[in-house]
């Protein structure tokens, strides 16, 4: 049986996302900071009850607008814009939504391929590394462990294999933890061999 329509408003939001993802490469630089704070203040007064929902759709366009800026190679924008969009996209690693925290890592990977910057993307890893290093639940351990597999997967090496060498071992680290959740164990393995397996 062929599926009928999607509902009007659900049509509209999937149209919005992907026309962001057309216009935000193409936009001034202060237009794409107002967009990503408008994001920001959107999560932040929302209720409980639909925050998640604003969250999946502001996620959603936040990655059609790095894939379109990937494809336009067009960068990223001046400082502001930068930290705009990681302040919001680190907040989210962190999330109890599994979705959430999936779609936070892709775009750590993805605006670092945008940016393409070794500094940023070192600086990128080394926020993941600390939070690692200290973070004993299971949202941040996984949020920043799948981070830093799509920092392998969409920057490669990351311009060093100091970097390869320190993911590799924190992750196996994780894996090997006997004091965390049998699930948090098998979710690092798995990001381990994921990265790995980008190499």
């Amino acid at each position: 049986m062929i599926p009928g329509p999607l509902p009007l408003g659900v049509a509209v939001i999937d149209l919005s996302v992907a026309l962001f993802g057309q216009i935000f490469p193409r936009v001034a630089n202060k237009h794409r900071l107002q967009m990503l704070d408008h994001f920001s203040e959107c999560i932040k007064h929302t209720k409980s009850g639909r925050q998640e929902a604003i969250q999946m759709n502001v996620f959603t366009a936040v990655l059609s607008g790095l894939k379109g800026l990937n494809e336009a190679k067009t960068g990223f924008g001046q400082e502001d814009v930068k930290k705009s969009a990681t302040n919001l996209i680190i907040s989210t690693l962190i999330s109890s939504n599994p979705i959430l925290r999936w779609a936070a890592g892709e775009a750590v990977g993805r605006m670092a391929q945008v940016i393409s910057d070794p500094k940023f993307t070192a600086e990128l890893a080394q926020t993941s590394f600390d939070r690692l290093k200290s973070a004993r639940d299971v949202a941040s351990r996984t949020g920043h462990s799948l981070a830093l597999g799509c920092l392998h997967k969409y920057v490669g090496g990351m311009g060093s294999s100091q970097h390869l060498n320190t993911s590799v071992s924190i992750l196996l680290a994780l894996a090997q933890d006997n004091s965390s959740p049998v699930v948090q164990v098998k979710y690092c393995y798995i990001v381990f061999c994921l990265s790995l397996y980008q190499f």
